[in-house]
């Protein structure tokens, strides 16, 4: 009776172990299918903290290629043309929120501009990933937390700025 019982637990852990084995394999496969299917060199998980129609605080999945950066969540993709991305940074950051009237506003004053807001309202101790893009005459940013995401931020903005080379930007004033 005890040999019956440890080759069932034996048994129950060898199928346990397979079970593992064969959903790890599934899940690469499904990533690999949507690398594929987004033309992505670089996959990863970050924060959404501000600039996409989706609430603040969800993870959303980024998809870089050197075409375009899909943001996807759920069943909802929101893709960005590169050509349209005017510069990709990391910057640090502490409690956003509570800055943002405060610092957006003497960054704004500082810097000028939605740029010199985003920077203003961020104060040092957490990561973001900025993205700055045009929507017309307009530019437009996008914010994101990248604790989760390890070094995909860098990859990301090493990528686009060795690969996407923009004209000068002149003010005069």
């Amino acid at each position: 009776m005890g040999a019956f019982i440890v080759w069932a637990f034996i048994g129950l852990g060898l199928f346990a172990f397979f079970m593992l084995i064969r959903s790890t394999e599934k899940t690469k496969r499904k990533k690999e299918a949507m690398l594929v299917k987004y033309s992505s060199l670089y996959h990863g998980v970050m924060k959404h903290f501000e600039g996409l129609p989706l609430a603040s605080g969800v993870d959303v999945e980024v998809f870089y290629g050197r075409e375009k950066i899909t943001f996807k969540k759920e069943q909802q993709e929101i893709s960005l043309e590169c050509n349209r991305i005017v510069d990709i940074d990391t910057v640090f950051g502490k409690d956003v929120a509570s800055q943002a009237s405060t610092g957006a506003i003497a960054g704004k004053m500082i810097v000028g501009g939605v740029g010199g807001a985003v920077i203003g309202a961020l104060a040092a101790s957490t990561m973001y990933f900025i993205l700055t893009y045009t929507n017309g005459e307009e530019q437009k940013y996008i914010l994101l937390d990248i604790a989760m995401s390890g070094s995909l931020s860098s990859k990301i903005a090493k990528d686009f700025k060795a690969n996407n080379q923009r004209d000068t930007i002149k003010i005069e004033l």
